[in-house]
């Protein structure tokens, strides 16, 4: 920035705090439930502060985000920024403990019939680390999903469907994860479905996966969760949407018992299997794509596993997803 422009600039930032601070007194009183509770117009002007910061000074410390480069925007909550300098590695004993877990969970499922999968979808920051500022150190050699990958298959443990290879292969000809959002974009989305339904579709012959040339691409703009994490950032891309081309017959209802928010899929394909699946947000894309290849698919948005759930379903299979900065949550299976 130029320096004679920074006074300018200084100048204009107070007069609009000082318009902010005087704003609700110009509110009439039928309007004052349009204002904060605590202090009025609160929102506006932490709206207006923080796209000042963003756009005119070129600021990169936000609420729970950082301004990474070219614009993209990096989590800094919830061990993501942990995950990615790898400062958090699990001990061997946790690494054995997952094991263990995973492993008596899948014994268990397979002794009533019932295949077990397990998939963790990579933060953003593992698929494009060069948008992640320099300034922020790599600290460990090797992240968590890494040590998990390497531990089970030294052990011969239950196998996750790591996403890791398609995701980085799929980002030299698209970009597959949202630059203003934590999760992957429909891009995104699709190469992780195609990966678990190939996955899927040898133990189920049934499960045909359809190639990206049965879906339309539509471009629409979209502003993200961190957008909006970060302080009502006025920010926008455009993104690959996916219409299928291809006329579905899938139904969906949803219902929340316990704060915990099921999707239920039905499909009339009685040759299909039926499917419980324990998820993060990150699978909500993932599950339109998916819900095509079960008869019936109850999604739990919990990473508590259920058996009541599950002894109620009768299901052919259960995926247990949670992304990659919720790997804690695998040590609270039962």
């Amino acid at each position: 920035m130029n320096p004679r422009k920074r006074p300018a600039i200084d100048i204009i930032f107070v007069l609009v705090i000082l318009g902010m601070l005087v704003y609700p007194a110009w509110g009439r009183l039928e309007d004052l439930d349009t204002f904060d509770k605590n202090f009025g117009g609160r929102k506006q002007l932490v709206k207006i502060v923080n796209n000042f910061r963003y756009h005119k000074l070129g600021e990169r410390l936000f609420n729970r985000v950082l301004r990474g480069d070219e614009d993209w925007l990096v989590y800094t909550d919830e061990n993501n920024l942990d995950d990615y300098q790898n400062s958090i590695p699990f001990s061997e004993q946790e690494l054995a403990l997952i094991q263990q877990k995973i492993d008596n969970l899948r014994a268990n499922l397979e002794a009533q019939g019932i295949r077990f999968y397990v998939i963790i979808p990579p933060n953003k920051e593992t698929i494009y680390p060069e948008r992640v500022p320099v300034e922020v150190p790599i600290l460990g050699s090797e992240s968590r999903l890494g040590q998990l990958v390497a531990y089970l298959e030294r052990n011969g443990g239950t196998q996750i469907i790591d996403l890791r290879p398609a995701l980085r292969d799929a980002r030299t000809q698209n970009q597959v994860y949202f630059r203003t959002d934590t999760h992957w974009n429909r891009m995104g989305a699709y190469v992780a479905y195609q990966e678990t339904a190939s996955i899927l579709s040898a133990d189920f012959p049934a499960i045909v996966p359809h190639p990206l040339e049965d879906f339309e691409l539509e471009v629409k703009p979209f502003s993200g969760d961190l957008s909006l994490i970060a302080g009502e950032l006025s920010l926008s891309e455009e993104s690959e949407f996916l219409n299928p081309r291809f006329s579905g017959e899938v139904t969906r209802s949803e219902t929340v018992e316990n704060d915990t928010r099921y999707l239920i899929t039905e499909n009339p394909h009685p040759d299909l299997p039926r499917a419980v699946i324990f998820r993060d947000s990150f699978f909500e894309s993932v599950i339109p794509l998916l819900s095509n290849h079960f008869s019936r698919s109850v999604n739990a948005w919990n990473f508590t596993y259920d058996p009541a759930l599950v002894e109620r379903e009768s299901p052919d299979l259960v995926i247990y997803e949670c992304t990659e900065r919720y790997l804690k949550f695998l040590l609270q299976l039962p």
